[in-house]
């Protein structure tokens, strides 16, 4: 890819630890895009639960958030990615499956980015329609999608795989065809029935430019995922971002 990525789709998935998902049978989907491109080897989670991850991802702060539940609204000066790419003259866009929780769709909750929000039904599933996907594209799943354990009311790995393959694939293959890309990440690993450190989850990233069957064993977290966004399109980092080096994918 020799200029910066023309349109990147993010996909958040949840609590499940690195080496439930990598080589894992039930999860074969995850990993044929492991195979056709970049495996983040050393990828960690902020904290514990999920919302305060999806803050940092976002927003490059945790805003002290420790727990899931209600925030207040950001106001339109707190800067957030969707901030920084239309300061660029670039766009945003969130998606969400219908019954997704609020704490999975951080740009609910900043003036800046409330108006970004759509329904996963929006996104498109032709060429045409990843054409005019916004510059960055953050998708939430919900719990019965999203990779949720059995074992916290969530779908599980099998279900959540086979809803990626269903309604992320076609985008997969067109990226790499279009100088675009598709990051896939967790939010954390699996705290279900008690916390685990270090919080060590799965990160793939493919699309054009991103040569096949590599591993990236850089220390990354999602403020170094945040930053290499940033780094493709021009921004001034956000936050914490600014101290996280942007990790190369191609």
């Amino acid at each position: 890819m020799a200029t910066a990525p023309t349109h990147i789709v993010v996909l958040t998935l949840e609590n499940e630890n690195f080496g439930d998902i990598v080589g894992n049978p039930a999860a074969p989907y995850l990993n044929s895009l492991i195979a056709q491109g970049m495996l983040f080897t050393n990828f960690s989670g902020e904290s514990h639960p999920s919302q305060p991850n999806y803050l940092a991802l976002f927003s490059g702060s945790t805003w002290g958030v420790t727990t899931n539940g209600p925030l207040p609204q950001f106001s339109a000066s707190v800067p957030t990615l969707a901030s920084a790419l239309a300061a660029k003259g670039y766009t945003f866009g969130g998606y969400a499956e219908t019954s997704a929780v609020p704490e999975r769709q951080p740009w609910t909750h900043f003036a800046n980015s409330a108006a970004d929000a759509y329904n996963f039904s929006a996104f498109p599933q032709t060429a045409a329609g990843f054409a005019n996907l916004p510059t960055v594209s953050f998708v939430t799943p919900n719990d019965t999608h999203n990779l949720t354990p059995l074992s916290d009311n969530g779908g599980g790995i099998s279900a959540g795989d086979a809803w990626v393959q269903a309604n992320i694939s076609a985008y997969a293959a067109w990226a790499q065809a279009n100088n675009s890309l598709l990051i896939i990440t967790f939010d954390e690993n699996n705290t279900n029935p008690a916390v685990t450190l270090p919080n060590h989850v799965t990160t793939i990233v493919v699309g054009a430019g991103v040569p096949a069957g590599v591993t990236n064993d850089s220390v990354a977290n999602h403020y170094s995922l945040l930053n290499t966004i940033e780094s493709y399109y021009g921004l001034t980092p956000i936050g914490v971002s600014a101290g996280a080096p942007a990790r190369a994918v191609y």
